[in-house]
């Protein structure tokens, strides 16, 4: 991919790589998770020498589809939350099914790369 080849293409001043993705993306519905676009960023980053600092986003800002950024899951479990007037939405991690979830998709990813000493950080948004 285009962000494969670029990370490659990064000079020796650059040590590492921010990749922001949205929970939707990573699980793709409940209990089922897609690594391939990570994965590839992983390799990409081993090959070049790169770290990787990753972040996954439980909330979205403005655009037409507010929740775009959390499975469709949590909407139907009702643990998503809507503020038109600051044009932001997301995961309501204040109640515990949400943030139990969340820990959850942390604890995946951990077990997939936690060993890779490439990740050096995992980021959310609480």
């Amino acid at each position: 991919s285009a962000t494969v080849t670029k990370i490659n293409s990064y000079g020796s001043h650059i040590k590492g790589v921010l990749l922001l993705r949205y929970w939707k993306d990573i699980e793709t519905s409940k209990g089922n998770f897609y690594w391939n676009d990570i994965d590839a960023i992983v390799n990409a980053c081993v090959a070049s020498g790169k770290k990787l600092l990753l972040r996954v986003q439980d909330r979205a800002f403005g655009g037409s589809n507010p929740l775009s950024s959390c499975p469709t899951y949590l909407q139907s479990e009702n643990l998503t939350y809507s503020n038109t007037t600051k044009l932001v939405a997301g995961a309501a991690l204040w109640r515990s099914g949400a943030m139990d979830y969340n820990i959850g998709v942390y604890r995946k990813i951990v077990d997939r790369y936690g060993d890779d000493t490439i990740l050096v950080g995992l980021v959310g948004e609480e």
